[in-house]
């Protein structure tokens, strides 16, 4: 289990991917020696600085969102098209 803190304006999915990819990569990496330590300080796991600067921008991190947001952009260039045809 594991939780992620953001902002309001970070995309939930994204959120979500981050958080299997930790998990998954944290348990392929120390398995269930976590399980039987005392103080969490004491587990190591440099990794997840990487992750951190990765995931700062989600659109870059995550290939769904990045066609998302290109796709939005492409639509708002569409309409300002049309508008910009129809007011002629």
């Amino acid at each position: 289990a594991g939780t992620v803190t953001t902002d309001a304006e970070y995309p939930a999915r994204v959120a979500f991917v981050l958080l299997g990819q930790l998990l998954e990569e944290f348990t392929a990496e120390n398995g269930d020696t976590w399980k039987t330590i005392e103080t969490p300080e004491s587990v190591s796991f440099p990794k997840i600085e990487e992750y951190l600067v990765k995931y700062q921008d989600p659109a870059a991190a995550d290939k769904v969102t990045k066609i998302q947001k290109d796709l939005d952009e492409t639509t708002q260039i569409l309409h300002n098209t049309i508008d910009s045809v129809l007011e002629r």
